[in-house]
């Protein structure tokens, strides 16, 4: 558990890091991954760490693995994947609070990607996709957020796959953006809330005052259809829409709910291909 640095040659093949060497409130340091990584394991990182000593991929790292779980509390870091330093899982699963992770690199994950933010009804909670000055890149086929409090996003370029965003929870609180964002398409895909809205539509996106740029062209030039099917709260906040394809704002949602785009009230600016209203 005194070890701060790992060195491994390129292509390794390892069961570390072991979660039992990263209890709760261990007095482990920044544990910094040096080379090339295969986990044969699941990556889990229990909660309650009472420092903020994450695991750092720096730049020249790839780590691929399967299923990596954190439930930080508080502002405090699990993960550091520094510019130039990559991270490939299967799925990816994180928790209350809010300190998670910080992506200045890159960050794919092959199929979901969830917050499980599982507070009491109407508890203002808040967890983050990843911290102030992720200036990274997050690819993931599905992003989703389940039960209550605030999901703030700080990555400035979300790829989305086919299985879209989708916000499960019961609660007023939506996916906020606090960074300029650009969400690319890599398929068609939905923006969806399973919660039927009312008058106040708290339920969808809120801009907060930021620039999102929705992509709807992947990163082979191919153009895709992007839905949002629930509501959208401008808050000041300015929606771009640029790269072939086609941006749908649609009037009620695809679960057939009652979540309307009718309190979109911020500037939009159609650089390319469609917008759908």
């Amino acid at each position: 558990p005194s070890v701060a640095a790992v060195r491994f040659p390129g292509g390794a093949t390892a069961t570390y890091p072991d979660p039992s060497l990263r209890s709760d409130y261990s007095d482990a340091r920044y544990r910094t991954l040096y080379g090339n990584f295969t986990f044969t394991q699941n990556w889990s990182v229990p909660g309650n760490n009472s420092w903020d000593r994450p695991w750092v991929i720096p730049s020249g790292t790839s780590v691929t693995g399967k299923k990596f779980t954190g439930t930080q509390g508080s502002f405090y870091r699990i993960l550091q994947i520094n510019a130039g330093g990559s991270a490939h899982f299967t799925e990816m699963e994180m928790g209350w609070n809010r300190g998670d992770f910080e992506c200045k690199g890159t960050l794919v994950i092959d199929g979901l990607y969830v917050h499980l933010v599982s507070q009491a009804a109407n508890n203002t909670g808040i967890s983050h996709i990843g911290r102030p000055g992720s200036t990274g890149t997050l690819y993931a086929n599905k992003i989703e957020k389940r039960y209550y409090s605030y999901l703030c996003n700080y990555i400035t370029t979300l790829v989305v796959g086919s299985g879209g965003i989708r916000l499960t929870e019961s609660s007023y609180h939506p996916l906020t953006f606090y960074a300029n964002t650009t969400i690319r398409a890599a398929d068609d895909f939905g923006i969806l809330s399973d919660f039927a809205g009312d008058g106040t539509d708290f339920h969808g996106l809120s801009l907060s005052n930021r620039t999102i740029t929705v992509n709807t062209e992947d990163e082979s030039g191919v153009g895709h259809t992007v839905t949002f099917g629930t509501s959208v709260s401008a808050d000041g906040g300015v929606l771009r829409k640029i790269g072939a394809g086609t941006l749908v704002m649609q009037d009620g949602d695809l679960v057939s709910k009652t979540n309307f785009v009718k309190r979109y009230t911020g500037g939009t600016v159609v650089e390319a291909g469609t917008l759908l209203v």
